[in-house]
């Protein structure tokens, strides 16, 4: 029996979020852990913004913009440089922030990451969220549909069209299928297939789709099947 499952197209921002859920685990670790070694004896000073590296990668929406904050500080006469561990909108280059160093080593110092950490996990329990979100929306959208699969309940379109999606993978522009269906109270619907690459559309000029959906419960939930009648 058909079953819907879920998208695979989902696979690739889970990994992603995945990806981006343990950097930023490792990264609050590091952070951390070098703070914990020179906390206890850490001595604060002012260090002064030498330079600010802005870098821009990607293009469009993907467009992502980094900040690289250099500081000097000065113990005993001696002139030290490192790299501060975060960036806010209001720095300036000859602003001054405080840092920690460590007095048996002043060329070692970091700033307090603390407030870094919670920011950053902040922005993983979102990410978390959001994922989770993600498949728990579509795990129970393909135990919907799988319901109406196995009672048989779908209707026929005939008036369908294939189409670009707005996906593409791997430089490849998706394709999906547009149905236009009634039902039995006039109301007009416009219904997506899943997406899929257009050298393996399961779809064929004169199939007639089948569409497992409940107008009258949730005509959110539904699904075109992959297995149109009279295929040929």
């Amino acid at each position: 029996m058909e079953r819907k499952r879920p998208s695979k197209l989902l696979l690739f921002p889970t990994i992603i979020v995945a990806i981006l859920l343990v950097g930023i685990g490792f990264a609050i670790h590091i952070q951390l852990e070098n703070w914990n070694a020179i906390k206890d004896n850490a001595v604060q000073t002012d260090a002064v913004i030498t330079q600010i590296k802005t870098r821009r990668t990607g293009h469009g929406k993907n467009r992502h913009t980094t900040h690289t904050v250099y500081v000097e500080y000065e113990v005993d006469g001696q002139t030290y440089q490192t790299k501060l561990g975060y960036y806010s909108a209001g720095m300036h280059e000859g602003d001054t922030r405080p840092i920690y160093y460590d007095p048996s080593d002043p060329s070692k110092a970091m700033s307090d990451p603390t407030k870094a950490c919670i920011i950053m996990g902040v922005i993983g329990g979102l990410l978390l969220i959001f994922i989770i979100f993600m498949l728990g929306s579509e795990l129970k959208k393909c135990s919907a549909v799988n319901r109406l699969i196995a009672q048989g309940q779908y209707i026929t379109c005939d008036d369908w069209e294939e189409q670009p999606a707005p996906i593409t993978v791997n430089g490849v522009r998706y394709h999906n299928v547009k149905c236009n269906v009634t039902d039995d109270r006039g109301n007009t619907y416009t219904l997506l297939s899943e997406s899929f690459h257009p050298a393996k559309s399961p779809y064929k000029p004169g199939d007639t789709l089948k569409i497992y959906v409940d107008f009258f419960e949730d005509p959110t939930n539904y699904y075109v099947s992959k297995e149109p009648i009279n295929k040929f």
